[in-house]
């Protein structure tokens, strides 16, 4: 198999996607969202084609009757407004937008990708979810967030029903894959699952063992990346993640289809090749340094959750 058959395995991500936290009235859809694949808001008198054809001030003023806002004052008024804009937020998502959403007490969140270009709408509901306006979702992962970084807790206190949270799209995208390309870069997550005290000994083994077979990868594989241009996040609370970040990611991608390979017994299968050299050969060549950075990665208790070793068949 060649990298590039790898490659497009690898999920790149769009650097103009936004990121949405939409409520659950408590938990209580959290279940019904997810196990149908869906994201609903209410306003079921608001019907999907008002936000189309009618003007922000129309359904503002039907959103004033239903709910009997007085919009001849400012409370009123921005009353209005306010659940106005959380219905275009919602009408306004994009296609392959990530949406987050929270359990009972946001003990767990979802994390999913919105798969529609509009809103649909149900007449007949057949499930537990009284909301008729609806967008369709694509769940990736769900996280308890006792294993999520502590970003997460400033991303659950809003209260609103929708709200864009792309600030944080760095922390979304770390939970949502392991090996990713933004903006032109690699980005390899390895999650640490050791608890307690972490041996900084240990630590900076696995990363300078890490940052020596990239460099190796670079050389050999003659991919003509800097190396000495990477960048590395590191959030360790015992549980945590180290992010790795290499402009271009080639050598990165394939660090990652090496050590999977070598993880899954598989590094001797003559059919993965790399610009035109066989990742066999550059195993054999490089075993001790191979060997060394698995064991470190044993060591530190890293897992690969993210990457299925079916994407090497």
């Amino acid at each position: 198999m060649e990298l590039t058959s790898f490659l497009d395995n690898l999920k790149v991500i769009d650097p103009d996607i936004n990121y949405w936290f939409v409520r659950t009235d408590s938990g209580y859809h959290f279940e019904t969202f997810y196990n149908n694949g869906f994201i609903g808001i209410g306003w079921n008198f608001i019907y999907h084609e008002d936000l189309i054809f009618l003007s922000p001030s129309e359904v503002q003023q039907k959103i004033a009757l239903e709910k009997k806002y007085d919009l001849t004052k400012s409370r009123g008024k921005s009353k209005a407004t306010r659940d106005y804009n959380k219905l275009m937020r919602f009408h306004n998502l994009n296609k392959g937008d990530v949406v987050i959403i929270p359990s009972h007490s946001s003990s767990r969140l979802a994390f999913g990708i919105v798969a529609d270009d509009s809103i649909y709408t149900v007449l007949d509901p057949n499930d537990d979810c009284e909301y008729l306006k609806r967008r369709k979702i694509d769940w990736v992962i769900v996280k308890p967030m006792s294993e999520l970084e502590s970003k997460f807790y400033e991303i659950k206190i809003s209260q609103h029903s929708i709200s864009q949270i792309t600030k944080y799209a760095n922390y979304i995208d770390r939970v949502m894959s392991s090996f990713y390309f933004k903006n032109n870069t690699g980005n390899f997550v390895l999650h640490v699952n050791q608890e307690g005290n972490i041996n900084l000994n240990d630590l900076l083994e696995l990363m300078q063992q890490n940052n020596s077979l990239l460099q190796t990868i670079n050389d050999f594989f003659e991919l003509g990346e800097n190396i000495d241009e990477s960048s590395i996040k590191v959030n360790l609370q015992s549980k945590g993640t180290i992010t790795f970040n290499v402009p271009g990611g080639i050598s990165l991608a394939t660090l990652c289809l090496i050590i999977t390979l070598c993880s899954c017994g598989r590094a001797d299968d003559t059919h993965h090749e790399v610009n035109g050299k066989p990742v066999s050969k550059f195993v054999e060549i490089n075993k001790a340094l191979l060997d060394s950075t698995v064991h470190s990665y044993k060591k530190n208790e890293v897992i690969l959750d993210n990457i299925e070793n079916d994407k090497f068949k």
